[in-house]
């Protein structure tokens, strides 16, 4: 009976293998005027569209790779 308990404490102290790091690719940098630009581009378009939309996703993504890489995103 003893035996059967300390295997069982020996198997349960193993470690774990740690979790893969999660890792974005980097972003591409634009100009804060290409970014000025595609403002308005994105103003102009009609209410609901899906380009818009599309371009939002796509921020956001941006946004969750810089606050995982804990910077800018460029990977510099």
């Amino acid at each position: 009976m003893i035996c059967v308990g300390l295997l069982i404490m020996w198997c349960g102290a193993a470690e774990a293998a740690p979790a893969p790091a999660i890792r974005c690719p980097p972003l591409a940098v634009y100009s804060k005027r290409d970014q000025q630009a595609a403002a308005r581009e994105v103003r102009a378009m009609p209410h609901g569209s899906r380009a818009a939309r599309l371009i939002a996703d796509y921020g956001t993504l941006r946004a969750r790779c810089r606050a995982i890489a804990g910077g800018d995103g460029s990977g510099r």
